[in-house]
This record gives C-alpha cells, sequence and structure tokens, in this order.
C-alpha cells in the first residue's frame, strides 16, 4: 500500500511505451524491455489512456467513478505500475514530486537473443515436428512389439567399468538437459521472444529452467509449442535410444556391452524426466500448457489462494484474499487444480521425509565417517559409480535452494491487479 498523498490529485503521470495483449477478460501488458507482465482488467486500459493523454489524478478518479459508479483504489493500482517500471511521476506545480523509473535490466548474459528468429522458425518447422513425431511414433510400436526394451532402475547399476560408465551417463544427462533447455529457447525465439537459460529448484529438487516470460504475449498455439518443445526434444531423444536397443535385441546392428549398458542407462534417464513432467503440482512444463490452454497465468498462485481463502474458513486468524475478479471458469480450473496440488504435494512431502531425508542423513554420515579416516564408511560413495555422493551433493544443494526461496516468498506479492 502506498503512503497516504503519495498520488496528489495535481500529480500527472507519465506512461511508459508498452505491449500488451487481450486474452479473454484480461489483458496481459508487458514493459518495453519485457522485463516485466501484468494482467490487467480492461478498464486498466482505460485508466492507463487517461494518465497518457495527461489527466491529473484526482480528474482521472472522477471519469472513472463517474461511468462505473464506484471509486479507483488509485492509490495501489499506480503503486504497482510504478514499482514494475510502467510509469513514473511527471512534474507538478514546478515541482518535480518522485521520479520511480524502474532501473533498466543489466544485460543479460547467456540470453540467446542472438539467435535469428528465421533459423529458430525452421527447427520447429511443420516439417520437422512431423519427422519428430513419426519417430516417436515408431519407437511406441517398437516398445509394444518388445516391452522389455523398457528399462529398469537398476540399469543405472554398471557391472563392468562403473566410474568410467557413469561419467559418460552424467555428461549425456547434462548434455540433455541443456537440449531440452534450448529447444524450449528456440522454440521461444520462433515467436520472436527474448530467453535466457539459468538454474532453478521446483521444491527440493535442483532443475534446469528456461526464462521465456515474453511468451504470454504469444498466441496460444506459440505458447504450447514453446513449452512443448523440452518434452518432445525428450521424447525424440528416447525414441532413438528405443530403435537402437530394438535393433539390438533383433540383431539388425550389435552394440558392444558397454554401448548397450549405457543406451539403457541413458534411456531410463530420459524416460525419468519425462516422468517428471507429469508432477503438475510443481511448475513442470506440462503444467504450463495446463495454464495456457486454459488461460490461467497464474494457475499455481491462484491455486494457492484459493486454498489459503478455505483454510481461512476454518481458521478466522488466517487472512483471506479477494479472488472475485477472477473469471468462473477459470475459478472451475482452480478448484480442480486444487485437489492435485494436494495430493501431489503430500506425495512429495511424503517422500522427503520417509525416503530423501532418512537416505541423505545416511549417506552424509557416512561420508563424515570418511572424512574422519573410516575408509571402510567411505567404499559405498567412492567406491563404484559415484551415484550416491552425486545424489547427497545435488540433493543437498536443492534442498538449501527450496529454503532459501521459502523466505522470498514470504515477501512476493502478487503479478496480478483486480
Amino acid at each position: 500500500m502506498s503512503d497516504e498523498n503519495a498520488f496528489p490529485d495535481d500529480a500527472r503521470i507519465i506512461v511508459h511505451p508498452f505491449e500488451q495483449r487481450i486474452e479473454g477478460a484480461d489483458v496481459t501488458i508487458a514493459n518495453a524491455s519485457r522485463s516485466s507482465f501484468l494482467s490487467v482488467p480492461p478498464d486498466a486500459l482505460e485508466l492507463l489512456t487517461l494518465f497518457a493523454h495527461g489527466h491529473p489524478v484526482g480528474e482521472v478518479r472522477t471519469i472513472y467513478q463517474d461511468k462505473y459508479g464506484v471509486t479507483p483504489d488509485l492509490d495501489d493500482f499506480l503503486d504497482t505500475l510504478k514499482g514494475e517500471g510502467f510509469l513514473s511521476l511527471a512534474q507538478s506545480g514546478g515541482e518535480v514530486l518522485s521520479v520511480s523509473i524502474a532501473p533498466e535490466p543489466p544485460a543479460r548474459r547467456y540470453h540467446f537473443d542472438n539467435i535469428p528468429v528465421d533459423l529458430a522458425r525452421r527447427l520447429v518447422s511443420p516439417v520437422v515436428l512431423a519427422a519428430s513425431g513419426g519417430l516417436i511414433a515408431v519407437g511406441l510400436l517398437a516398445c509394444a512389439i518388445d516391452p522389455g526394451l523398457l528399462p529398469p532402475p537398476t540399469a543405472l547399476v554398471f557391472d563392468h567399468d562403473a566410474v568410467g560408465l557413469f561419467a559418460v551417463l552424467i555428461l549425456f544427462s547434462l548434455v540433455t538437459v541443456f537440449a531440452h533447455e534450448l529447444a524450449h529457447l528456440v522454440a521461444a525465439r520462433a515467436a520472436g521472444v527474448p530467453s535466457r537459460m539459468g538454474v532453478g529448484n521446483r521444491l527440493w529438487i535442483l532443475v534446469a529452467e528456461t526464462d521465456m516470460t515474453g511468451v504470454w504475449l504469444t498466441s496460444r498455439r506459440q505458447r504450447c509449442l514453446a513449452f512443448l518443445a523440452g518434452p518432445l526434444f525428450d521424447l525424440t531423444s528416447a525414441a532413438v535410444l528405443v530403435l537402437l536397443l530394438f535393433g539390438d535385441r533383433h540383431h539388425w546392428l550389435q552394440l558392444a556391452p558397454a554401448l548397450l549398458a549405457l543406451t539403457r542407462a541413458s534411456l531410463f534417464v530420459v524416460l525419468a524426466r519425462l516422468l517428471w513432467q507429469f508432477e503438475f503440482f510443481v511448475p513442470t512444463d506440462l503444467y504450463y500448457v495446463i495454464g495456457a490452454l486454459c488461460g490461467c497465468k497464474n494457475l499455481m498462485q491462484d491455486t494457492q489462494t484459493y486454498l489459503v481463502n478455505r483454510l481461512a474458513g476454518f481458521m478466522p486468524r488466517v487472512p483471506r484474499r479477494d479472488q472475485s475478479a477472477i473469471p468462473p471458469r477459470e475459478m472451475r480450473v482452480i478448484r480442480w487444480f486444487a485437489i492435485v496440488w494436494l495430493v501431489g504435494r503430500a506425495i512429495a512431502f511424503a517422500s522427503l521425509f520417509w525416503i530423501t531425508l532418512p537416505v541423505l542423513a545416511g549417506y552424509g554420515l557416512l561420508l563424515a565417517r570418511g572424512i574422519g579416516g573410516d575408509a571402510q564408511a567411505s567404499q559405498p560413495l567412492f567406491d563404484g559409480p559415484l551415484l550416491p555422493l552425486v545424489a547427497l551433493v545435488l540433493q543437498t544443494v536443492g534442498l538449501l535452494a527450496w529454503v532459501r526461496s521459502l523466505s522470498k516468498t514470504r515477501n512476493r506479492t502478487r503479478r496480478t491487479i483486480g
């Protein structure tokens, strides 16, 4: 909430250039650098237009009240837009009231904006997508003919050359994760959207992620393609690996024992990555597809607010948040998604406390004893594929990132004005 008299009646507002896209009952606006996006009701555009034409705050308030019969809360509205860099205060009476232009975002590194849009469009053209789909269909047919092609978790256990094969498997995982994110990035660039890669977390799971927020200004088809590009790459990779195994099993080609073991392990890694996408209770690629198809840009946040409001019905001290501006169709989606969110979180936390943390504690104790000089204790970590040690490091980093994100969540403001 802005301070009293922060926007006096005689204040004039400078509206900075912005882009917009109308979707259903809301409008998505983006600042000139596409570093900030807001979902606003259509009447917010009327307010911005009045300010852009030079009407002072008090006059805009009166015009809005005469038209709609209610007094707008311009302080909150202007304070939010000011903080996101959409506007600033102009001079009034020869004195500068304040200047509150959000600083330009620093030059982004590793953002891949230099990928030509024409090249990106060729890489996600209908021909390429059809070829990928055909390859996936053939891979599914091979699995239907020979279900034994699908590897069990024991495929990650190598009988021979364990250290070398596991090192190659880690390299394969890193390369394919990069390619997965690059697929998102290329599809976004095909829609003219700047994107960049980064590392984040989903709960306590460390993940690679692509920032392509600008995709919300594109068409629904372009959005879905950008969100599905990564899983589509994984499906294509899995199909290639399945066909290699199919050819070996049916003696069409002969894979060396080490290469065969590595192919099976790689297929398991890719399939596990695909399975992760179906955990809709966190922001996975398929979660974003659901949001795009349903027209819900803030599905996760709105669902959590809905659940808090339900909790407030039993605990009066819990503050409620107004969701009356959300259209009924979106509210139906939110109610359905709330069930998915609750079930998914329950399963995730059960696995965290009953499986993940006890296992990490066990291996952490072995590592501590090994550092203390107990060679027998460190043998399970350093002898063999080093899988426990790698998992220990990654999971610990993920847990720390999750705890850090919890503190940030308390100060995070809703990015939807309603």
